[in-house]
């Protein structure tokens, strides 16, 4: 692949990942939005084992694991 393609992968990844983190910013109650960004942390290989875990929002999660967490680690 070409520079300018591994670029594009990379922006692309960096937009899913503004979308999901401003969407998790958006979720109503603390533990729900924690639930989120650990979801986030992990699909980008951080660590998040040190902060609180959250509990499993109550909004449908078939989509938001179908469209907003996809495997970011591999990925390009």
């Amino acid at each position: 692949m070409s520079l300018a393609g591994d670029l594009q992968q990379a922006a692309s990844r960096a937009a899913l990942v503004s979308e999901v983190l401003r969407h998790a910013l958006q979720v109503q109650g603390e533990g729900a939005k924690q639930w989120y960004l650990h979801q986030l942390a992990f699909q980008l290989g951080v660590d998040s084992s040190a902060y609180p875990k959250g509990t499993l929002p109550s909004e449908s999660l078939a989509e938001v694991k179908s469209e907003n967490f996809t495997d970011l680690r591999g990925a390009g």
